[in-house]
């Protein structure tokens, strides 16, 4: 009688953890942007960027640098002569408002802040965009592993409507060039933030042992499936 009860007992243990534990997912809200494609600019598939090329310069954007989104971009100088970028009249045009662009970043053969040497390559770095968590009755928050859950706009419905405005001159002239491009919001995805992610296992070739012998180890790292540089990695959260 005494183990019939314990059974029981344990039963309704068991029964009760069961119907009180709750299990946490990860989940991240990524939004394509595309750009509105006039006065030069085009979408590279090859890097996932959208570019403004002139007989000057080329302009790729990236708008994935943090969290939120942050729009960055990568100039070429195309020319024999330095290209001065004007940060005080470059902006990220966002909701009526503009912010200045906050920083250069060389990547190789610099001159000074705000040049780039002929036929080199810098970064600016701008605001962030900061984007909030989008929030709509028929877009899922939690989806299922493998089946992420989306939202498409046009220019029209977009939550987002951002412009770049560069201005830039070259050495020996006072001619001032604007470069203006605008991009938005088309799509936003929720995912298992597990599905943007796998692990990947390799075979890593070691140095020779005190025998003399070479041997391989297996390694393991996860590798990022989220590489388009036209999204924008919102936020991620937990339901």
């Amino acid at each position: 009688m005494k183990k019939i009860k314990y059974f029981l007992f344990l039963s309704a243990c068991i029964a009760f953890v069961s119907c009180n534990t709750t299990y946490t997912y990860s989940y991240s809200q990524i939004a394509q942007t595309t750009g509105v494609e006039k006065n030069g600019l085009t979408y590279n598939k090859v890097n996932g960027c959208y570019e403004y090329t002139d007989d000057v310069c080329t302009i790729a954007y990236n708008m994935r640098n943090i969290s939120g989104g942050q729009i960055c971009y990568t100039i070429t100088n195309n020319t024999n002569r330095i290209l001065y970028i004007d940060n005080k009249r470059s902006f990220l045009v966002k909701d009526g408002k503009s912010y200045i662009a906050s920083s250069v970043t060389p990547e190789e053969n610099y001159i000074e802040l705000g040049a780039v040497a002929p036929h080199a390559t810098a970064s600016i770095v701008g605001p962030a965009l900061n984007c909030p968590l989008y929030l709509d009755c028929d877009l899922n928050r939690t989806p299922d592993k493998n089946k992420p859950a989306s939202m498409t706009f046009d220019f029209e419905s977009t939550p987002l409507l951002f412009r770049s405005v560069l201005c830039y001159r070259l050495s020996g002239s006072d001619d001032i060039v604007l470069v203006d491009n605008a991009f938005y919001i088309s799509r936003i995805t929720n995912y298992r933030t597990s599905d943007l992610s796998e692990m990947v296992t390799e075979d890593k070739e070691n140095c020779l042992n005190v025998e003399g012998y070479s041997h391989s180890t297996k390694q393991q790292y996860r590798l990022n499936l989220f590489r388009p540089s036209n999204s924008i990695w919102i936020t991620n959260y937990f339901k």
